[in-house]
């Protein structure tokens, strides 16, 4: 949900026009246009992010999303995330603790260098 909303303020403040409402594959249109647009290509902030924003595909954040995606929801949305109900009575959440202390602490870092990047292309954009 976060890299989705991130992608959202890429197409906003670049005013690339992306129509993230009907386009299935957003985050890839993105990407094509920072690296098609002949007006802010030539920045190395835009190439860098554009270059993440092609290659984290598969990523400890990419898995994590769809993970979360396919576990609690069926799509992104706003709404608090619903658990999965089955037709039994009882009801079990199995949560995996191995290594997920390890795995969020990836995902954070992963994380805290996409939204690097977004900020230096916001600054580097708008000054």
């Amino acid at each position: 949900m976060v890299i989705n909303k991130c992608f959202v303020l890429i197409n906003e403040c670049l005013e690339l026009g992306i129509n993230n409402k009907q386009n299935s594959s957003f985050e890839t249109s993105i990407a094509n246009a920072l690296r098609n647009n002949e007006n802010i290509n030539n920045l190395s902030e835009i190439k860098d992010l554009e270059k993440y924003i092609s290659n984290y595909k598969g990523s400890i954040f990419d898995v994590c999303k769809r993970n979360y995606r396919n576990l609690y929801v069926h799509d992104f949305t706003g709404e608090i995330p619903k658990y999965k109900s089955n037709d039994s009575t009882n009801f079990e959440i199995d949560i995996k603790m191995e290594d997920s202390f390890a795995d969020c602490i990836a995902l954070l870092k992963e994380l805290d260098s996409f939204l690097k990047l977004i900020d230096k292309v916001v600054i580097k954009f708008i000054t």
